[in-house]
């Protein structure tokens, strides 16, 4: 399933490809792939915002408790808070056979300087709550480490992600830490702390294709999280995504692999054109 979900993807984006679609608020909140980041940061001077459905299926936790399938909306907001850094937040509903809410806020701030050839780390974190279906009630919080270089061969055209980038590859590579109390780890305080890599393939027409892996947590995930996301910017406003992927609401791994789609808009602030 996840080979077919990569080809089908990976063969719409070569055959849509001809612009560079900007960095945009991953699923699960920070400029990242779906729910691994990157190292890149917002672009000062525009909030980028991003409506999302996310469709789960949670397995049973034994003989007679049948799984279940959940409905996810999210709305997630994200923007620059210097040339370095950025904050991003988002609320989220989760329905089953009853609503969940959940809420977060999150940041990642780039420690090394952007130098073309160079990789590039930043250093980010984030805190959820939650009430309900879904995570049950209780909080979520991860913190990362992420290093993120440009593999685009022959040389890269610099780190800016703007029109006239050309064709990109940034490759990625991180730490993860997730923390799970409460209702959403089984009545139990869980951590995981796993590494995971992620690739983004930027094409010249406003198209690209986003691929992450993480290792599984024995504990806290039930599979390793993969995901696969397909990204298509249609004016400099307005973009949108399908993709799959086993992650959940807080970021662990699921069972089965699930599909999701998202649209995003950019709004400028303070007066850029």
């Amino acid at each position: 399933m996840k080979t077919v979900c990569m080809l089908v993807l990976l063969a719409v984006a070569l055959a849509t490809a001809g612009a560079v679609a900007p960095a945009a608020p991953s699923l699960g909140g920070p400029t990242g792939v779906v729910s691994t980041p990157n190292a890149e940061v917002a672009e000062p001077g525009w909030l980028q915002t991003a409506i999302s459905y996310q469709s789960l299926k949670v397995e049973g936790s034994g003989a007679g408790d049948p799984s279940e399938s959940w409905s996810v909306w999210k709305l997630q907001a994200l923007s620059a808070l210097s040339e370095r850094g950025e904050i991003w937040a988002g609320y989220g509903r989760v329905r089953d056979a009853a609503v969940g809410r959940q809420w977060g806020i999150g940041a990642k701030l780039q420690v090394s300087e952007v130098v073309s050839g160079s990789p590039v780390l930043a250093i980010g974190g984030m805190y959820a709550s939650s009430s309900g279906p879904g995570d049950g009630d209780g909080k979520v919080r991860n913190a990362y480490i992420v290093a993120t270089k440009e593999l685009t061969p022959m040389g890269a055209e610099g780190w800016g992600w703007g029109p006239g980038g050309g064709t990109r590859t940034l490759g990625s590579v991180g730490l993860l830490h997730i923390s799970c109390d409460s209702d959403v780890a089984g009545g139990q305080d869980l951590r995981l702390t796993r590494p995971f890599v992620n690739l983004d393939f930027r094409g010249t027409g406003g198209t690209d294709v986003g691929l992450e892996y993480r290792w599984a947590d024995n504990e806290m995930d039930e599979k390793a999280v993969f995901s696969a996301v397909l990204r298509h910017a249609f004016s400099p406003e307005v973009s949108g995504e399908i993709g799959t992927t086993n992650a959940s609401v807080s970021g662990t791994g699921l069972d089965d692999q699930d599909w999701f789609l998202r649209l995003g808009y950019t709004i400028p602030l303070g007066g850029v054109q």
